[in-house]
């Protein structure tokens, strides 16, 4: 079976523009869901850190956030999005 080189680029293609657009965001926020009464949700903390500091690391401003009050403007990471209410979930 051949296969046109041009179909097989364009998910390659598509996956190096998602990288490109990754690499400009200078500013993350890490973000904790934290419902009230979930006492689980610091179970979270330690990979929230590990994610700020990695992006520090990178040269990257990098922000935590417990409960999702104070988000700046940039990239987003959601620890705990499947506590979130329905409402707020997005789908594909």
């Amino acid at each position: 079976m051949v296969v046109n080189a041009a179909l097989r680029a364009q998910p390659q293609a598509a996956a190096e523009d998602a990288d490109d657009d990754l690499a400009r965001i200078t500013h993350w926020t890490i973000a904790i869901v934290q419902p009230s009464g979930y006492r689980h949700s610091s179970a979270m903390m330690e990979i929230a850190e590990t994610l700020l500091h990695a992006l520090r690391r990178l040269g990257r401003q990098a922000d935590l956030d417990v409960g999702l009050s104070n988000r700046e403007p940039g990239g987003l990471v959601v620890l705990g999005a499947h506590l979130l209410p329905r409402r707020c979930r997005r789908t594909r």
